[in-house]
């Protein structure tokens, strides 16, 4: 059996190969022979690697010492055979074995040992051989400020971080405090542009740090600076509610006397004063359950208002003056997780309407407002802002229905409420009379007045308190 072998010793394996040669048995008589060839050490340049280091106080970077292996021709990572390690000035860098640790600016420089098999046929000793490498500790990353320094809530916010000491390349450094993504960092190293994902981050101030990798596992640290990130701001739309009477929707019962029908539908002149004598508390002409319908039924539908147009410009329909109520709202609110932090009406109108007289003299009676018309606030949950009108007729008209149906007289309102994203809600309604909802000045909605007698049987506990608002 003859061939070559190529011999290592694998205790020990940076001194290299030890034997090179041909290894002849002879069967027969047991016979063995070997020869030396040359041995495979190992030869310069050695280079500690890297030369030069440059990085950030506060870091650890794993130098690595190469070698050129003679037989094979190829470089070699002799970093375990390396001793003596140091450092020329531990206040800058140490260097106790291959990780190099750097403490603050300024240079230093750092040397090892490598202990290798020599290449120097025949005896092919173990040798050592000095390396070094220049050490400069560059400041950390510094950030001066962050433009802008603030963003909403839930978005992709493009931000520019100056500074200092940033680098020139971005995959190099990272962003913490806020997930952030780096795009690009000028060749100065002087401005990062970057995105911040505030998506589902609450309101407050964030602390961020910009990293610069030392490309080992290391990465130095800059200064925090702060950014805000502001609630969701939402704008709502304009929404207005006006409340009328459909005299359209309202009969006459039939069972009344003649006189009670006469005196109401003949003039002004015979109208007026039957009016006049119910509001001083004196049934005149009502005489059964009939009359007291019939002349319900007959003041309603003769102080009926107009029905308001499709499109409307809510200015001029409040100065017009022909509702019940009116209410137009709308809001500039901040929130996060459907929670209102702020809000303020950019628009905020109430008014309690005047009642025609029914007599058709065309004078107007002014309505009464309850003292919580006009209310605006928060729902307890902060979910809803809403704002409130109430009201109902005025004193003369509480003494005539009074006289009629021996009970005070229930309140008519309408609340707006927008949620916290800005959506609308207006069926928060009392259930007389009509109330047409506008956007924006376009009719999206008419409730529909009930029927006089359910409104009429209540009385003046029929009302709404801003505690009653959810």
């Amino acid at each position: 059996m003859t061939g070559s072998y190529e011999l290592r010793d694998l205790d020990h394996a940076y001194v290299g190969l030890l034997y090179e040669g041909k290894l002849v048995i002879d069967k027969t008589y047991g016979h063995a022979a070997y020869g030396c060839g040359s041995c495979c050490g190992y030869a310069g340049p050695f280079v500690l690697d890297p030369d030069p280091f440059a990085g950030p106080p506060g870091i650890d970077y794993q130098d690595s010492i190469y070698a050129t292996d003679t037989c094979a021709g190829d470089r070699e990572d002799v970093t375990g055979s390396g001793i003596d390690w140091a450092s020329s000035d531990t206040a800058v860098a140490t260097l106790p074995n291959s990780t190099l640790h750097t403490v603050a600016v300024g240079s230093a420089t750092g040397s090892a040992l490598a202990r290798v098999q020599w290449a120097h046929p025949p005896s092919c000793p173990t040798e050592d051989f000095g390396t070094s490498q220049g050490i400069g500790v560059t400041p950390p990353p510094h950030i001066t400020s962050i433009s802008p320094g603030s963003g909403q809530s839930g978005s992709i916010m493009p931000v520019s971080i100056n500074g200092s000491n940033f680098g020139s390349s971005a995959p190099a450094l990272s962003i913490s405090g806020i997930a952030g993504t780096v795009n690009s960092v000028n060749t100065g190293g002087t401005q990062i542009s970057a995105s911040f994902n505030l998506t589902g981050l609450a309101p407050g101030t964030y602390s961020i740090v910009v990293s610069l990798s030392s490309g080992d596992g290391g990465a130095a640290r800059s200064n925090s600076s702060p950014f805000t990130v502001n609630p969701i701001h939402v704008t709502t739309a304009e929404l207005t509610v006006i409340g009328w009477i459909n005299a359209g929707a309202i009969g006459l019962p039939s069972g009344e006397n003649a006189k009670l029908q006469a005196a109401l539908n003949t003039s002004v002149a015979t109208c007026d004063p039957l009016l006049a004598a119910w509001a001083a508390n004196k049934p005149t002409l009502i005489g059964s359950q009939a009359d007291v319908n019939y002349a319900n039924a007959w003041l309603l539908q003769h102080s009926g208002n107009a029905a308001p147009p499709a499109t409307i410009t809510p200015t001029t329909q409040l100065n017009g003056g022909d509702f019940r109520v009116f209410n137009d709202y709308q809001v500039s609110l901040f929130e996060f997780g459907g929670v209102i932090s702020s809000a303020s009406s950019t628009k905020a109108t109430v008014e309690v309407g005047a009642t025609p007289d029914p007599c058709g003299s065309g004078v107007r009676t002014a309505g009464q407002e309850h003292p919580n018309n006009g209310a605006q606030g928060l729902t307890p949950s902060a979910t809803g802002i809403y704002e409130l009108v109430e009201g109902r007729i005025g004193s003369i008209g509480q003494a005539i229905s009074f006289t009629l149906n021996g009970r005070t007289v229930p309140w008519i309102w309408n609340v707006i409420e927008f949620n916290a994203l800005g959506s609308p809600t207006t069926t928060n309604d009392s259930i007389f009379p009509t109330f047409s909802v506008y956007q924006n000045g376009s009719l999206v909605a008419t409730y529909p007045q009930s029927s006089i007698t359910s409104f009429i049987a209540l009385d003046g506990t029929y009302q709404l308190l801003p505690s009653q608002i959810r």
